[in-house]
């Protein structure tokens, strides 16, 4: 099953970018959190344009984790690795 998104890019240094690969976008919740469960950024998938922009300048090196939903729930999720 192909994902809806490709996450780029990965590892990243001052911008993630989720670029949705359906034509029928929708607003998906994005979520990003530490390995420690803590939300560090969300927003809605953008609906207007198939890229939701992150910008992680001020994110301190690490991995985090991401989690995309739908009105079903978890539609995909995986690791970002922000490299400084």
């Amino acid at each position: 099953l192909k994902s809806p998104y490709v996450i780029s890019p990965n590892p990243a240094n001052d911008y993630v970018y989720f670029t949705c690969t359906n034509l029928l976008r929708s607003a998906n919740p994005i979520i990003v959190t530490d390995a420690t469960g803590r939300v560090i950024w969300q927003s809605l998938a953008n609906q207007e344009s198939p890229t939701t922009v992150w910008g992680t300048t001020t994110i301190r090196p690490g991995v985090y984790f991401y989690s995309i939903y739908d009105e079903a729930g978890l539609i995909q999720s995986g690791r970002i690795a922000i490299l400084k």
